[in-house]
């Protein structure tokens, strides 16, 4: 395993701030690692270092891949921001790729009715505060999530039979940052709930992409030939997630 000399430009200290030329980078430093580690994550360059390297290796091997450490911040940097919606009446809120107007409305009980074109909201006078109607919202969004996840994942459970190897072990639905599902090698289905505001043709090729892995854990030739299979139109339903994605990560306009 090789072993890095402490020079006199050795780095050993993490550096919030290190520029060169047009990239602006964070370094981290770690005494377990002994390679360096690139990571782009919503436009921030992370270089991570073992303990001890010396700077200028660091910066021969930045400059090697300044071009696609600057594409991939640029790339990021131009996806917009997830849209502020406003917990009010007239906000529009999306519901299997709808936009539906949100009715606000006082009551004795709750509840959170969406019809073809409207989400009726009756709250009570206990929960005015946005926070509170927030997190109903969140909450039914959820609900929704996991009944439309399990549906889905029943029926393309049904359509693809013998193709898989197992069976869905456990359907859950929860928030992640940075994917739309994911499959355990135990059979554990999770899903990320904003889905349930995208179309549904995106939401089943989610399902579908997922429960492929039942049968390859992997993303090889054999995996996207199988989920090509069951969704002719994935490659469609990636582009949308790439263009749109960031519209269903909601930020609640609160005060």
């Amino acid at each position: 395993m090789p072993r890095f000399l402490i020079a006199s430009n050795a780095i050993t200290q993490p550096i919030p701030v290190w520029r060169l030329g047009q990239l602006e980078c964070c370094v981290k430093v770690s005494r377990r690692r002994r390679t360096i580690g690139f990571k782009v994550q919503r436009g921030l360059i992370t270089l991570q270092v073992p303990y001890g390297l010396a700077e200028d290796i660091l910066i021969a091997m930045v400059l090697e891949r300044a071009e696609w450490l600057a594409t991939k911040q640029a790339e990021q940097l131009a996806v917009a921001k997830p849209p502020q919606r406003k917990l009010e009446s007239g906000a529009l809120w999306p519901l299997r790729g709808k936009q539906l107007e949100l009715v606000l409305k006082t009551s004795r009980h709750h509840q959170i009715m969406p019809t073809a074109t409207q989400l009726i909201m009756t709250v009570t006078s206990r929960q005015a505060s946005k926070a509170c109607q927030w997190r109903l919202l969140e909450n039914w969004y959820k609900t929704e999530a996991l009944a439309l996840a399990q549906a889905k994942v029943a029926y393309w459970q049904q359509a693809m039979g013998a193709d898989l190897n197992k069976c869905p072990s456990l359907i859950q639905v929860r928030r992640f940052r940075s994917q739309w599902g994911s499959c355990s090698s135990n059979g554990e289905l999770k899903f990320n709930w904003p889905l349930v505001m995208a179309p549904e043709y995106v939401f089943d090729y989610v399902v579908v992409h997922e429960m492929c892995h039942l049968r390859f854990m992997h993303h090889g030739r054999q995996f996207w030939q199988m989920v090509s299979d069951y969704c002719p139109d994935y490659a469609e339903a990636k582009q949308w997630l790439k263009l749109h994605g960031h519209s269903l990560l909601i930020k609640p306009d609160l005060p």
